[in-house]
C-alpha cells in the first residue's frame, strides 16, 4: 500500500500545521497515549519532554519523505529495530496510532476532516505495518 500524492501532501501539510508548537503536539500525543495504554508509560525511561520533541522531529522527517519510499524504508527499518530494543510490542503501535490520530483531531480541530483522517490512517498504517514487519517478521501476532 502506498499513499497517493494528494494523501501524502495532506499528511505533510497537516503535520506541519499541527506541530507549529512541537512541544504542545508532543504533549498532546503522549497524554492521549497514556490514557489509551497506561502501561506504555513504563517504556519511557528518559525525559518525556525531550523524547516527545525527538518523536515530533522524526515524524516530521518521515512525513516529508512519504512519497520516496526507497529513501524512507531504511529509516523506518532502523526505527523498528530501535523500538524493539526499547521494549515496544506490536500492540503499542495501534495505541500510538490512535493517540496520534486523536491528537491531530484535537489540534487541527475542523481542519481534521474526512480526507485528512483517511490520509493519516493510511500513512500510519503504512509506516506501522512496515515497522512491525521489520521488527518481528513472522513473529508478529496475526491480529496486528
Amino acid at each position: 500500500m502506498r499513499l497517493n500524492e494528494e494523501e501524502a501532501e495532506i499528511v505533510r501539510y497537516t503535520f506541519r500545521r499541527a506541530t507549529a508548537d512541537q512541544a504542545r503536539a508532543a504533549e498532546c500525543v503522549y497524554q492521549k497515549l497514556f490514557e489509551i495504554a497506561p502501561s506504555a508509560r513504563d517504556l519511557f525511561v528518559t525525559d518525556p519532554e525531550r523524547l516527545g520533541m525527538k518523536v515530533m522531529s522524526t515524524l516530521g522527517a518521515v512525513t516529508a519523505q512519504l512519497q520516496n519510499w526507497d529513501m524512507l524504508a531504511p529509516t523506518v527499518e532502523d526505527m523498528a529495530r530501535r523500538h524493539l530494543a526499547y521494549g515496544v510490542r506490536p500492540e503499542h503501535y495501534a495505541a500510538f496510532g490512535q493517540a496520534l490520530q486523536e491528537a491531530m483531531a484535537e489540534i487541527l480541530d475542523e481542519a481534521y476532516d474526512g480526507p485528512t483522517q483517511r490520509a493519516w490512517e493510511r500513512a500510519y498504517a503504512l509506516i506501522s505495518d512496515y515497522m512491525i514487519d521489520a521488527a518481528y517478521g513472522s513473529e508478529a501476532p496475526a491480529e496486528v
